[in-house]
């Protein structure tokens, strides 16, 4: 489904651009805020918009973005800036490199089944040494369509492995949606 959007020169949608986008970008790099960021890996990259306005807010940051889909990773490679790489590539995969910052938005919902959503959440929390960022559906997105999601989407409560503690913003402008800054717990 995704290639094929971006094969047609389709973009990652809403969650990329405009306000919702830049809302993000700027919890982003507030979170970042005294941390010393040097890695970054995108899982789910997409059209690659967000990961670059969060690369240009972190100057000397290099950033890695997977994405599954082929024609993705094409049109990011396209617009790459210094310092960044893009790769085809399973999000859920064992063995992702570990990085200062992961960042995984508007992918969860994406993914089929409860394995592949478990899956991505353990990659995600396993990567990141500093930081990971999260942005996913809430419950209110059940309340607002009930059973009438898109084929390619579905809802699963984010649940945190141990050792992986959260602060969770909803976004103002989309409440059915939750920006989730991850830290490693302290013992």
């Amino acid at each position: 489904w995704w290639d094929a959007r971006y094969a047609r020169g389709g973009t990652s949608g809403a969650g990329s651009a405009g306000p919702e986008a830049a809302w993000k970008v700027e919890q982003i790099l507030r979170a970042c805020e005294g941390r010393k960021i040097r890695t970054i890996l995108d899982l789910g990259c997409g059209d690659g918009a967000v990961g670059r306005a969060v690369m240009a807010g972190l100057p000397g940051a290099s950033y890695l973005g997977i994405d599954q889909a082929p024609s993705a990773v094409a049109l990011c490679r396209a617009a790459a800036p210094d310092r960044a790489e893009y790769r085809e590539g399973d999000l859920c995969a064992p063995g992702l490199p570990r990085v200062d910052l992961v960042l995984s938005l508007d992918v969860l919902f994406h993914l089929q089944g409860q394995g592949r959503h478990d899956a991505a959440v353990a990659a995600i929390c396993g990567a990141f040494r500093s930081l990971a960022v999260i942005a996913a559906w809430n419950e209110r997105i059940v309340e607002r369509y009930g059973d009438r999601f898109a084929a390619h989407t579905a809802y699963r409560p984010l649940v945190l492995p141990a050792g992986v503690r959260g602060s969770s913003t909803d976004l103002p402008m989309l409440p059915e949606k939750t920006l989730h800054v991850l830290i490693r717990a302290r013992s």
